[in-house]
């Protein structure tokens, strides 16, 4: 074995040995016993009172020991936290009277209305666009987004972008819709339409075509989806949703599968339901925690005169786990899997790895299949603890107040995409792929996340690349 792999070979089987990181807890013979009277909750100038109280994991009445405290208000505020409207979250306790708690929750809002302008790449990352510098390739324009709307962390969203790709759209987000605060609804809609199309791939890299004068493809959706949090931390989301896609007829001469049997168009119904069990302890950069998910989609055109017999399935598994090692030292793996149920997507539908998900070192490549399967994992070290500073030029305490990290990292990856369609002319397909590398991530307030890695794969190519969100 070469001597490089012995530390991405560690990284991929340290799960089989798993980590007890966890400290023996302390038995309290005789503990003390409380009851929850209150909450006493500061800062939230527009945040409703039940929007925190949602998180807290006890209720007024509930009896809590002086060996569960500590952990509950860990959890309290790890939870209000990951409602993503606060900077920062203080959750304490006190003892007004013999046996009683009270709770006193402070909090700091962010800003929440963001009428910002678009300027983003329309690449799969940051480091594709990077290769060509292509600023015809980019998405311009306008996105007013409202945060916390009347204080109940709904959101509401209205798009008007051009550039490389033209969209309007709007979604409107309400986390509850009953006193119980357990179900809630979301809508979208909107329009969208491109000059130019990925209609296939070759040696692993897209393939385009564009016109310059005429809209190539354009596409119409909507939809509605019902969300159920009967717990902290298990949700289930259900929606239906709407999709119209039309192209023009130029693109069957270089891809006539691009949709089903050189149709132009392609008209389907989509019903998806997604469960989720998540218990981490920061979902925008987390570091102790579990996280479970399960997803599938259903396409029908039945009630389409075109499209009465297009039908397809497909879902994905997503395992992740996160735990500490000692006082700097974090490790985390996760297991994806996605699989096509019935029938075959059309190019068009269609999504393998290189995408949404990759293995780390591939980044510039992609993997057109129909199912595939992506473990990842990293051993992170705390360089910079978290600091919290204030910017003295900025007066608005919203944005005044800040903190930063940063942890040094390694990591390594592995996939396999399955593809019976386009693996002839894509060398790399129906082949497992390794990638492994070291980099610094930079954690800051308002969820900004920078990773800057340096990434080798198997096949003995190499490269520096950025990142602007976690890894998984």
């Amino acid at each position: 074995m070469r001597p490089f792999f012995a530390i991405p070979l560690l990284l991929l089987l340290l799960p089989l040995f798993w980590l007890n990181a966890s400290a023996q807890d302390s038995i309290n013979i005789h503990p003390q016993s409380y009851t929850v009277v209150g909450f006493n909750i500061s800062g939230n100038e527009k945040t409703k009172a039940y929007i925190i109280e949602r998180e807290i994991t006890v209720t007024i009445g509930d009896t809590v020991t002086d060996a569960e405290l500590e952990s509950i208000l860990i959890r309290s505020r790890q939870n209000i936290f990951n409602t993503q409207l606060f900077n920062f979250v203080e959750v304490t306790a006190a003892s007004p009277s013999k046996n009683t708690l009270i709770f006193n929750i402070e909090v700091q809002e962010r800003w929440y209305f963001w009428p910002l302008p678009i300027l983003e790449n329309a690449d799969r990352n940051f480091n594709t666009w990077w290769q060509d510098k292509d600023f015809g390739r980019l998405n311009y324009g306008v996105f007013l987004r409202q945060y916390n709307f009347r204080g109940r962390d709904e959101t509401v969203q209205i798009n008007f972008q051009w550039g490389y790709e033209r969209e309007i759209s709007a979604t409107y987000r309400i986390p509850y819709i009953d006193k119980s605060k357990k179900n809630g609804l979301s809508f979208k809609a909107g329009y969208s339409r491109q000059q130019e199309v990925n209609y296939a791939s070759e040696d692993n890299k897209r393939v385009f075509y564009e016109l310059e004068d005429e809209p190539l493809q354009e596409n119409v959706f909507g939809g509605i989806e019902y969300r159920r949090r009967g717990a902290l931390y298990t949700s289930h989301w259900i929606s239906l949703n709407y999709n119209s896609h039309s192209i023009n007829d130029s693109l069957l001469h270089y891809a006539d599968d691009y949709f089903e049997e050189g149709d132009l168009s392609l008209k389907y119904l989509s019903l998806n339901y997604t469960f989720r069990f998540d218990k981490r302890d920061n979902i925008n950069y987390p570091l102790k925690g579990d996280f479970v998910q399960f997803y599938s989609v259903y396409r029908n055109g039945m009630l389409f005169s075109k499209q009465k017999d297009f039908e397809l399935m497909e879902a994905s598994l997503t395992l992740s786990k996160y735990f500490k090692i000692s006082n700097r030292w974090y490790y985390a793996a996760s297991a994806y899997g996605k699989k096509a149920l019935i029938n075959t997507p059309p190019y068009a539908l269609q999504e393998g790895l290189g995408y949404s998900n990759f293995v780390r070192g591939y980044e510039l490549y992609v993997f057109d299949a129909q199912d595939y399967f992506l473990f990842k994992s990293h051993l992170k070290f705390n360089l910079i603890p978290t600091r919290i500073k204030e910017l003295p030029i900025i007066k608005n305490k919203k944005f005044k107040k800040y903190f930063y990290a940063i942890y040094l990292n390694l990591n390594a990856d592995a996939g396999y995409a399955e593809d019976a369609l386009y693996y002839s002319s894509n060398p790399m397909s129906n082949s497992w792929l390794f990638g492994y590398g070291t980099g610094l991530d930079l954690v800051s307030y308002y969820d900004i996340v920078v990773r800057a890695e340096y990434s080798r794969n198997i096949e003995n190519e190499d490269g520096f690349y950025l990142h602007f969100k976690k890894a998984f």
